[in-house]
């Protein structure tokens, strides 16, 4: 009996954790598209970097290639 008791409080732990990641992932939806209001341009830049993380890490010379033409395009709009 004491066996069904931990099997039964494990599945309620696990609902909860299952409700507390859905709420998660509801307040980062709303907080995301609170920026894209609020501050679109810094929020598109962050979707950029982590986009060139992403690439980075699936296809290392694309990456490397696409932040080296960022990086010129960052440096050529400084010095004018």
């Amino acid at each position: 009996m004491r066996i069904i008791g931990y099997i039964v409080a494990a599945c309620i732990a696990v609902a909860a954790f299952k409700a507390a990641i859905v709420v998660g992932a509801i307040v980062l939806a709303i907080m995301f598209l609170f920026s894209i209001i609020t501050r679109p341009a810094e929020t598109f830049a962050w979707m950029l970097g982590f986009s060139l993380l992403a690439m980075m890490h699936a296809y290392p010379l694309a990456g490397l290639v696409v932040l080296a033409l960022v990086l010129a395009v960052f440096l050529m709009e400084q010095s004018k």
